[in-house]
């Protein structure tokens, strides 16, 4: 069963914007964010528990 499936599709000229976004994934699977990002029930939750998982947070 797949809990997260992450698809980044990016343009060469957006590549450097788009890694930042790939290394927050990364760092928040390290974190083992991930549940908690799964348990999110709306876009609002989501956010709020991405932000909790930031190290600057």
């Amino acid at each position: 069963m797949a809990r997260v499936i992450f698809l980044l599709a990016i343009s060469k000229t957006e590549y450097e914007e788009a890694m930042a976004i790939y290394e927050l994934f990364v760092s928040f699977m390290r974190q083992r964010a991930g549940a908690r990002l799964v348990e999110s029930r709306s876009f609002e939750a989501f956010l709020r528990n991405a932000l909790l998982c930031l190290p600057d947070a």
